[in-house]
């Protein structure tokens, strides 16, 4: 419902009010952040938040260890690659004095003068074994309105399978991430971002530590098990 610039055609037909029309005769929503929430309750009452969800019986966290080489994570796709502008001077400064690489997993290249990028095409496939190459993960976000949109599914993507993630202090990251017990909220300056990965870098006990809180936060708060019992009040109340 924000304003869109896109220039694809299929942006154009399809009609910004034909959500808000699906939203008023619908008899729940579920949407998955509070600020959508806030939004579709002014055409609908029976709304219901439910973050970003893991199948935590199918997958198993990493294993950290000593590395020689870091690797410092971003998975996302072409039209998120320029929040990558967030976290690239501070990764230059890293990159003078530890032994590390950015690996991009995304369905466009990116490359950035004095960092070691490493890019790998998304394939849902691969998804969790290209995932799993990642020590310490990124979400790094601007601070606007189409953001608060996101359900935290990026950061829970590295958690949920004990990867510790550095994310910008913004919108739903704050619900999903404790901060120094499973992860770390930062503002979006070169400096904060430089403090929280030379500490995880030079500390892989610390990645250990605050990856097991992860991967339990979202056993705990954000699995299937966890929220089947949402899922299923709502439709039970539609079926009364």
């Amino acid at each position: 419902y924000l304003n869109n610039s896109s220039a694809r055609f299929i942006d154009k037909i399809k009609g910004r009010n034909k959500p808000i029309a699906l939203m008023k005769s619908a008899d729940a929503v579920i949407v998955c952040s509070p600020f959508l929430q806030k939004f579709v309750q002014q055409y609908n009452q029976n709304v219901t938040t439910i973050l970003a969800t893991y199948n935590t019986q199918t997958t198993q966290p990493k294993q950290h260890q000593n590395k020689e080489i870091t690797t410092i994570g971003w998975t996302g796709t072409h039209s998120t690659l320029k929040y990558l502008s967030i976290v690239a001077d501070a990764l230059v400064e890293l990159s003078k004095t530890r032994n590390i690489e950015f690996l991009v997993i995304c369905n466009a290249p990116y490359q950035h003068e004095g960092i070691a990028v490493r890019n790998i095409i998304w394939t849902a496939a691969n998804e969790t074994d290209d995932l799993k190459q990642i020590d310490i993960g990124l979400y790094p976000l601007e601070k606007e309105e189409w953001v608060l949109g996101k359900s935290g599914n990026k950061a829970l993507a590295y958690m949920n399978l004990g990867i510790p993630c550095i994310a910008t202090d913004f919108g739903t990251n704050s619900l999903v991430i404790k901060e120094g017990e499973d992860g770390f909220l930062v503002d979006n300056t070169k400096e904060a971002w430089y403090e929280r990965l030379i500490y995880l870098v030079d500390h892989t006990e610390e990645r250990a530590r605050i990856g097991k809180n992860a991967r339990q936060a979202v056993v705990d708060k954000f699995s299937v098990e966890a929220n089947k019992n949402t899922y299923l009040s709502v439709l039970s109340s539609l079926s009364s």
